[in-house]
């Protein structure tokens, strides 16, 4: 295979990864500036009032969103191009990597600055993702707990959160920005000079016109709360989780966290086959790999979130005549019937402290009508179309006794 692609792919190639590191380098300045306005403890008020400042404030803090979404994008974009191009392999491996590295600090600063507004769909997102991680078997509870530096979403959450955003997670941006500055042995080709303020462009722009929305101020409820919509960056691996959810329940872990893991390991040691392996198996490997991942997000994922626009899903308020006497025989056996049917690795023992799903000690008070808990539990998106609940073939009897369960008050 070559390890040499044509001259004018090349510049193309090294104009695209300058161009990142132009924008990159510029967004780590802003970030420093930026923090000097932040206060973690008040997220929402601190950023909420740069936004409402105007002036190099308002703009700075739209500029830090679009960008963050600019230089993901076009990482994700120069990966695929040298992965088509070829140009992974001895003379390009050190770029390679660095544009995996750039990538993959990218879409952690991009997962960790999403919480630092902490407005509702912030912190729901940060929820779900920690539910995602505690669904892995046997490590899911520790890995969850480590995601929200407690038990709970909570102080310590931000704490932990910005911290990596703001300390750890830039020196991995610096060393991956450097190795796409550093042009090493590619040595044919000279970027366009023009055309590499182009992604910093895009970000300007969009600051420009669109700006930075920001939602309502999370309350205490939304540290239990899965209404937010998935990112589009972490969309696909959504998708792939209800995919594999829809196959058999509970399963979900394997499309959100074994498939995008292999991809990303098949991607970092590509270069090491290049010599051995001719492109022509090296690619349909990754390829399909890749291809599995968005093809599942894309048909199981549902609709992402807004970029232009803070939004949550909202479900039908309950139906108060639909609300019937709790029959405590069906409470009992659907009491049975959570612990049997795994409802207790998501939810905890008894509906509550669960690694993988939301505290339903108080769903009663949402959710009285028990034909809710029928559906939910059936179908879970046919009442809240970005659930990351499998759903469960049970019948009726058992839907109905479950539905008696959790809407029966427990005991404080």
């Amino acid at each position: 295979m070559s390890d040499h692609p044509r001259p004018p792919t090349a510049r193309y190639l090294e104009t695209l990864a300058t161009g990142l590191a132009v924008l990159s380098v510029t967004q780590l300045l802003v970030g420093l500036w930026q923090g000097r306005e932040y206060e973690v403890g008040r997220g929402h008020a601190s950023l909420a009032a740069m936004l409402t400042r105007g002036g190099p404030s308002e703009f700075l803090a739209a500029f830090h969103l679009w960008a963050s979404h600019a230089m993901l994008a076009g990482a994700l974009l120069l990966i695929l191009w040298m992965l088509v191009t070829g140009a992974y392999g001895k003379e390009w491996r050190g770029r390679w990597w660095s544009a995996l590295a750039f990538a993959g600090s990218g879409l952690l600063l991009q997962v960790s600055g999403n919480l630092l507004p902490l407005d509702r769909h912030a912190v729901q997102t940060a929820v779900i993702e920690a539910s995602i991680a505690g669904r892995v078997p046997w490590v899911g509870p520790w890995l969850s707990e480590r995601v929200l530096a407690g038990p709970g979403f909570g102080a310590a959450t931000v704490d932990l959160w910005y911290a990596a955003h703001r300390l750890v997670l830039p020196g991995i941006l610096v060393v991956a920005t450097a190795g796409l500055a550093w042009p090493g042995r590619v040595r044919r080709a000279r970027p366009l000079a023009v055309a590499t303020i182009l992604p910093l462009s895009v970000a300007v722009l969009m600051a420009l016109a669109v700006g930075a929305p920001i939602g309502e101020p999370a309350g205490p409820a939304d540290a239990n709360g899965y209404d937010a919509l998935p990112g589009w960056y972490v969309w696909p691996m959504h998708g792939a989780m209800k995919g594999f959810d829809s196959v058999v329940p509970g399963w979900g872990w394997i499309g959100a966290v074994v498939l995008p893991g292999l991809v990303a390991t098949a991607l970092v040691l590509l270069p090491f086959g290049s010599q051995r392996v001719s492109r022509r198996a090296l690619l349909p490997t990754v390829g399909i790999l890749g291809l599995a991942l968005v093809a599942v997000g894309a048909f199981f994922g549902g609709r992402p979130a807004s970029l232009i626009a803070d939004e949550m899903l909202t479900e039908e308020p309950a139906d108060s005549a639909l609300v019937l006497a709790i029959r405590p025989e069906l409470a009992a056996r659907g009491a049975t019937l959570f612990k049997a049917r795994g409802c207790v690795r998501c939810h905890g023992l008894d509906g509550s402290k669960g690694s993988g799903g939301p505290d339903l000690t108080f769903v009663h008070r949402k959710h009285p009508d028990p034909d809710w808990y029928r559906r939910f539990v059936r179908n879970p998106r046919s009442v809240r179309p970005n659930s990351t609940m499998p759903a469960f073939a049970l019948s009726e009897d058992d839907l109905t006794a479950i539905a008696e369960y959790l809407r029966n008050p427990r005991p404080n």
